[in-house]
Parts: structure tokens; sequence; C-alpha cells
């Protein structure tokens, strides 16, 4: 069998995601044998991936700015500069927060929490709440640096 790209060498291994038979110097262009098809679907699905994160925080954080100028403008226009001014300020900041959620969410997953599967129905509810206030901790860090991440994919 020979090189589905390069018929005259003789194949040394087959593409992981098709079947597809790679020459040496095709079998070691990536970690794993992958054929430059599967290789560019990977690529376009990972930056596809990529743009529905940034997106998802584009979204989120655009809200929730606009939910707090909202209630800013609101507070003044009751009369109540004070509380209208620190709602003001305050809202890039739960910008941030809620926008770094999701980001937070996966961060967490990728703990391994094995005694989780034998907790009760309330042990579950209390697990979530938990989980769901540490991610909006943990996604203030880790919200950045899957930005960063997903826009170098982009780049690449």
């Amino acid at each position: 069998m020979n090189c589905y790209y390069h018929e005259e060498r003789p194949a040394v291994a087959q593409c992981i995601h098709c079947g597809v038979y790679l020459c040496r110097s095709c079998a070691e262009r990536f970690s794993d044998p992958t054929c430059s098809d599967c290789a560019e679907g990977i690529v376009a699905l990972l930056k596809k991936k990529a743009r529905s994160k940034l997106r998802f925080i584009h979204i989120a954080a655009i809200i929730t700015l606009i939910c707090g100028v909202f209630v800013g403008m609101m507070a003044f226009g009751e009369g109540d500069s004070q509380e209208g001014l620190v709602t003001l300020l305050a809202s890039p900041v739960l910008a941030w927060i809620f926008a770094g959620l999701p980001s937070g969410w996966r961060a967490l997953n990728k703990l391994p929490l094995n005694f989780i599967l034998v907790l009760p129905i309330l042990g579950w509810i209390i697990f979530f709440f938990i989980k769901g206030m540490l991610a909006f901790m943990v996604g203030i860090i880790a919200m950045p640096i899957e930005y960063v991440k997903c826009r170098k994919a982009l780049k690449s």
C-alpha cells in the first residue's frame, strides 16, 4: 500500500480519523498520524469553538454592562445620585464576573470529583450551588486566560 498523498512512497501509518494510508513524512507531521484533510477539519472545528467562546464572553459582558448602566441611570432618574454612581462604576466589574462564569465552570470541570457520585439529591444541590459560587470566583481569573487562548487559536 502506498501513501494517499504521495503514491510513489510506501505507507507506514494510517490516519487515526479517516484511515487513509500515510507515508513517513505525512505521518510525522502531527503527534498522531493525521492526514491533511482531517487536520484542516480539526483546525476549523477548534476555530469554531474559539469563536463561540469569544462570542459568549462578549454577549454576557455587554448584556451585564447594559443592565448595570440602565439600573444606574434609573437611580439617577429617581434622584439617588450616589447609588447611580456606584452602580455605573460597578457595571464593568459585574460584566467581568458574569462573563467569566462559564470559563470558571469549565475550569472547575477539570477537577476530579468522583466522590460526588455517592451524594444524595440534597448533596447534589449543595454541590452545584457551591460549584456555581466557586465558578464566579475562578472565572475572574480563568476568563482572561481563556480569552487570550481563543484569540491565539483564531490567529494561528
